[in-house]
């Protein structure tokens, strides 16, 4: 059946309500029940209402017609149909990104370029904002300005991390984790030893662990 129409038509019964509750239901009134404790008050009117139903396809309508809801607008409830299925998502493909590569800090046994000579030599990376690295560089400078045999076998050369003339040197050996940060390195560009931070507690103590490892990579 694609639509149809019902009329129902039938007296509203009258209830009483007992005087004791409250009037109306759920709330306060100044209308108090008669003496009693019934109350001739009906709860519904004695006119007679029209129910008209009325139902379609796909959505029905109630309304309801009478002398006090005349006019009114009819409730409408609609029943949508159902959802239509999802859609899968197109077929796609992500091409792969190569990380770029990542350069760890030169460690003992590692070979570096552009550091092979004739003599081995000492690398140190440094900053001027880095006293403990500022000392280690006099210290080193201090040995090749000597003139001593030690001075004449190994070579110094000092590396500034502002310098950015000095980064492509620095990133052949890794960079440096920290300052200062200095690597031994064999005539051959095999890293020998490397010390991240100060080798010792005091000036004196790094001067005699400098001296002590620049005399063992001098007689490799």
């Amino acid at each position: 059946m694609a639509g149809g129409c019902l009329l129902f038509c039938r007296p509203a019964p009258a209830l009483a309500i007992p005087g004791n509750l409250p009037w109306p239901p759920g709330g306060q009134s100044d209308r108090p029940g008669p003496p009693g404790g019934q109350s001739d008050r009906p709860l519904c009117s004695q006119s007679t209402p029209q129910v008209k139903i009325t139902w379609n396809t796909p959505s029905f309508t109630i309304s309801a017609l009478s002398g006090r809801t005349s006019g009114r607008k009819a409730h409408r409830v609609d029943r949508r149909s159902p959802s239509p299925p999802p859609t899968p998502a197109p077929k796609f493909s992500l091409k792969p990104i190569a990380p770029p590569p990542v350069r760890l800090p030169a460690r003992p046994g590692d070979r570096v370029r552009g550091f092979e000579g004739d003599k081995p030599v000492a690398v140190l990376v440094w900053a001027s904002w880095s006293k403990p690295s500022v000392l280690e560089k006099q210290i080193l400078e201090e040995v090749a300005a000597s003139g001593s045999a030690l001075a004449t076998r190994v070579r110094v050369l000092t590396l500034d991390m502002d310098d950015p003339a000095a980064a492509p040197r620095i990133a052949a050996l890794g960079g440096a984790p920290s300052l200062p940060a200095l690597y031994l390195v064999r005539s051959d560009g095999l890293v020998r030893r490397r010390f991240i931070g100060w080798p010792a507690r005091n000036p004196g103590a790094v001067r005699a662990v400098l001296n002590r490892e620049l005399t063992a990579l001098a007689a490799r």
